[in-house]
């Protein structure tokens, strides 16, 4: 118990005496971070120029995915036995990979 409390202590103390900052390092720290907040600052407009055809694509992909489950849901939904369920999921495993919407048909019975 006393070596845990003893190492706990020194590392207290080590950690402020590394907290402290000197007052050499002091102007190089301010340039230091007018240099991080110009690193910052473009790196934010260049982001923001990329964000928008990223967030476009994004939404598009959305949309289609929304668009092949709803095909998948009215598939379903009409199906009355295991195997129009089976086909369902044939269909939307097959378009999903393709990237296209099923076109609305029901399940043969």
């Amino acid at each position: 118990m006393k070596f845990y409390i003893l190492a706990l202590a020194s590392f207290f103390i080590a950690q402020s005496v590394v907290a402290q900052p000197t007052s050499s390092t002091k102007p190089a720290e301010k340039s230091d971070a007018k240099v991080e907040a110009t690193k910052a600052e473009a790196a934010a407009m260049s982001a923001s120029k990329n964000f928008e055809p990223l967030k476009k694509k994004q939404l598009e992909f959305v949309d289609d995915r929304i668009a092949r489950l709803q095909e998948l849901k009215i598939c379903v939904e009409a199906s009355t036995a295991i195997e129009g369920l089976k086909r369902c999921q044939e269909k939307f495993r097959e378009n999903s990979y393709k990237g296209k919407v099923a076109s609305t048909s029901t399940p043969s019975k």
